[in-house]
């Protein structure tokens, strides 16, 4: 058993590209190129998720290899494509965040936005959650 939190937890929202009722806006944008094949190993290993729903749910049921190579590698080149488009749009994040040589050349990307149904993702949050941005955090 694990005992009850004393404080309410931080809560985000992964990216998207909804315009309504609001855009996204990202509280935090990370390189995640330094635990990217841990992610890919992760994703490969929620099967139903990411060989079942994901494509039934974005229209590529057709899309999903056969075999446990070319299946790994599915979601890996699918996670790739849209980290670069979050790289592309949030760039200058990215270079606030990392400086200008890291931020330009950043391409394996996460974005969150803090969500008001959480703890609030202020600085000392950010700090603890995300120590190894080291930028403007704004």
């Amino acid at each position: 058993m694990f005992p009850t939190s004393r404080a309410p937890p931080v809560i985000a929202y992964l990216s998207d590209d909804f315009t309504r009722p609001y855009p996204f806006s990202p509280t935090v944008v990370v390189d995640v190129a330094p635990v990217w094949e841990a992610k890919v190993a992760m994703m490969h290993a929620h099967a139903s998720q990411f060989y079942e729903w994901l494509p039934y749910n974005g229209w590529m049921s057709g899309e999903v290899p056969e075999g446990d190579g070319p299946r790994r590698a599915w979601p890996s080149d699918w996670a790739e494509a849209l980290s670069r488009r979050l790289a592309y749009r949030f760039r200058d994040r990215l270079v606030a965040a990392y400086g200008l040589d890291h931020g330009a050349s950043a391409r394996f990307v996460e974005a969150f936005e803090a969500s008001e149904y959480g703890a609030p993702l202020d600085a000392q949050a950010l700090a603890r959650l995300f120590p190894f941005v080291t930028g403007d955090r704004s």
